[in-house]
């Protein structure tokens, strides 16, 4: 009888395994759903969908069959575009009704330009990128919303995949039109000569991934929390790192600034270049009444900025508890301020403007610019803790103002610092009073330069009519052997004799000069590094133990590979792009490094610094007899080792197929007999 019920059982089993069941395993959900109709062109009845918003121009839109397998997924059928009358004429799908406002969505394609046509283009007419046209109210708009490989010059006769996030907004606005466009449009953004050859597409995907973070380590403190446990910041102790729109497209990285960072620094789009949309040369203007006089202005282009406060706003909206403040940076600053902003009509064709038509200039781009973002009327009203008025006005040679011999055409123009008063008089004027207002500056632990910019302080809040709160330490520390805590120490000291408070703003930390690229060198440099932002961190502690208003620290960066120090740039505490640089907390596979335990747990810190060494165990003479045995032999204990606090576990590995197979088969068996 027990052999007859083995036989069913194991055939019941066979069954249910080759029907796919499995016991204990998880039901597999289906993959997300593709938004995209007749994305892999084979379907030559439904090709009407590929002329949204009326992008083809008349151009011929076909499927084709492949004699080779296109990617990985082995698409056989593309989408080919010809008759192209204009560079902007290309395939485009409207998603207006198929998609959220606000919402992240992944997308991916293919692409490839006819070899025959682009054979002789030059690179500026072999660019694709995706472009979506929004219409909202009448108005168009045009780029917003994507991240990731936008935009990529293309080999002729290559398949070329891009890959990326699309979060539309449109502020609850009615839509009209949100084509995506594929494009393959010239020079100058079509505006120039291009081929208006044929090209193809295939593959094209735009679906809502899981939001929940597939690699961030869900099991370890926050550190926002931990820091503010250990400084007695009641939550109030800013915990910030910097935020692009590039960091949008990554969905890991925002689990880990969700998770650990109570603020962010909006790293380029608020800065001048970005709120002029980067033009550089011959902006778009328009004639405005300010202060009761009309005033030829550069058109100011919120989309950039609005990205990522968009995403902060909807996060603050759905985690009221644990909302995320926000840090406006920067107003005025010598770098990212196109030169056309200081010269008659805007035209680097015409001289400099006056001290005097500067200043109505700068008045009215901190009216605006305080209006939109922090104004009561403002969906961002509330947001902003604080705001880089200006920024890196002290020259590291000198140790005084920074002139026009070091690229500053804001001292071109005034010939003194009138620029940086005017900039915080305005900033105090039109900005609500409890946003903090801050000066920011590099290398500011250096004696010289900390002296400068002690007399900048004084300077502003000296003059008539200006607020400065604080000072903003960008600490980019350059090799771990400069700037040391006790410079540290001895800069904040003297900043804090001027203001109110004092915040890290910009910190990371670049690889020490005797780092060894190898995989134990990589892991000495971690715990070198780990030490030395520890140091700067017992210092914070010990000045707010005195009472000096050390409120936040922001790092300039979440993981390693998305550092600006992995890229060549001439500003202030940045790289030579010649080597690979591990400045942050969490490494490329976001995860924890030990500089995070410095901050976020002290003990496990200094247990990866500072390993306890094992015993050494020596070796006994024989023992003397005992009279009286016990009753149970003893065992010789091992080394004891030394106490730590609970471990944080990591969850368990996934088991592959075959192996919840088989553990599936010795449950049911298990289960079978008992």
């Amino acid at each position: 009888m027990k052999r007859t019920f083995r036989k069913l059982a194991a055939a019941v089993l066979a069954v249910a395994l080759c029907l796919g069941f499995v016991p204990g395993k998880p039901v597999e959900t289906q993959a997300a759903e593709n938004i995209i109709v007749n994305g892999n062109f084979d379907d030559p009845n439904n090709l009407e969908v590929w002329n949204g918003g009326n992008h083809n121009g008349g151009a011929t839109v076909t499927c084709e069959v492949s004699d080779t397998p296109i990617g990985p997924d082995k698409i056989m059928t593309y989408g080919k575009i010809t008759n192209r009358t204009s560079n902007y004429n290309g395939f485009a799908f409207d998603v207006a009704g198929l998609v959220e406002d606000g919402a992240v969505y992944k997308y991916s394609f293919w692409v490839m330009l006819d070899p025959e046509d682009y054979k002789d283009a030059p690179e500026a007419q072999r660019t694709v990128e995706i472009s979506p046209h929004m219409r909202v109210n009448g108005t168009d708009s045009y780029s917003q919303g994507v991240g990731g490989t936008t935009r990529q010059v293309l080999e002729p006769g290559v398949w070329t995949q891009f890959t990326g996030t699309f979060s539309p907004s449109w502020n609850g606005g009615n839509l009209e039109v949100l084509a995506l466009r594929f494009l393959e449009q010239g020079e100058s953004y079509g505006s120039g000569p291009g081929v208006k050859g044929t090209y193809y597409l295939t593959g094209v995907e735009l679906y809502l991934p899981d939001q929940k973070p597939k690699l961030v380590q869900t099991n370890i403190v926050d550190l926002k929390n931990a820091v503010n446990k250990k400084l007695n910041g009641n939550g109030e102790f800013i915990v910030g790192t910097g935020l692009t729109q590039d960091t949008l497209s990554d969905i890991e990285e925002l689990g880990l600034i969700t998770k650990h960072f109570n603020a962010v620094t909006i790293g380029n789009e608020l800065k001048p270049d970005a709120m002029f949309g980067y033009a550089s040369a011959n902006p778009r203007t328009e004639t405005v009444t300010f202060n009761g006089e009309e005033l030829l202005v550069p058109v100011l282009d919120y989309s950039r900025a609005e990205r990522c406060l968009n995403y902060i706003l909807k996060w603050n909206s759905q985690n009221p508890k644990d909302i995320i403040k926000v840090r406006g940076h920067v107003l005025v600053w010598h770098s990212q301020t196109p030169e056309w902003f200081f010269h008659e009509n805007y035209s680097l064709a015409k001289p400099l403007v006056s001290a005097e038509t500067m200043s109505k200039r700068l008045e009215w781009y901190i009216a605006t610019m305080a209006e939109h973002f922090t104004g009561p009327d403002s969906k961002y009203a509330g947001m902003f803790y604080a705001w880089d008025v200006v920024n890196e006005a002290v020259s590291d040679s000198s140790g005084t103002y920074r002139s026009d011999n070091e690229n500053s055409m804001w001292w071109k123009v005034y010939q003194s610092n009138e620029f940086i008063l005017q900039a915080f008089r305005f900033a105090n004027k039109y900005m609500p009073a409890d946003v903090d207002l801050y000066y920011n500056d590099y290398n500011e632990c250096s004696v010289k330069k900390s002296a400068g910019i002690a007399q900048l302080l004084r300077d502003v809040k000296a003059a008539e009519g200006t607020r400065i709160d604080g000072m903003g330490m960008q600490e980019h520390n350059k090799t771990m052997s400069s700037p040391m805590a006790n410079d540290f120490e001895k800069a904040v000291r003297t900043y804090a004799e001027i203001v109110d408070q004092i915040q890290i703003t910009e910190w990371d930390v670049k690889n020490s000069q005797s780092f060894i690229p190898t995989d134990k060198g990589l892991e000495n440099e971690y715990l070198k590094q780990a030490d030395y932002y520890h140091s700067f961190y017992e210092v914070i502690q010990k000045l707010r133990a005195e009472g000096i208003n050390i409120s936040g620290m922001t790092f300039w960066g979440v993981i390693d590979t998305r550092s600006w120090l992995q890229d060549k740039s001439t500003v202030g505490g940045g790289a030579d792009g010649l080597s690979i640089q591990h400045p942050l907390l969490f490494d490329g596979g976001y995860q924890a490094k030990p500089a995070f335990w410095a901050f976020a747990d002290e003990s496990r810190f200094q247990k990866m610094v500072n390993p306890t060494p094992t015993p050494t165990i020596k070796p006994t003479e024989a023992p003397t007899p005992t009279p009286e045995p016990t009753t149970e032999p003893t065992i010789a204990p091992s080394a004891t080792p030394v106490p730590t606090e609970a471990p944080v576990v990591d969850e368990p590995e996934e088991l592959g197929f075959f192996g919840r197979i088989w553990q599936s088969i010795k449950d049911f068996w298990n289960n079978l007999w008992n």
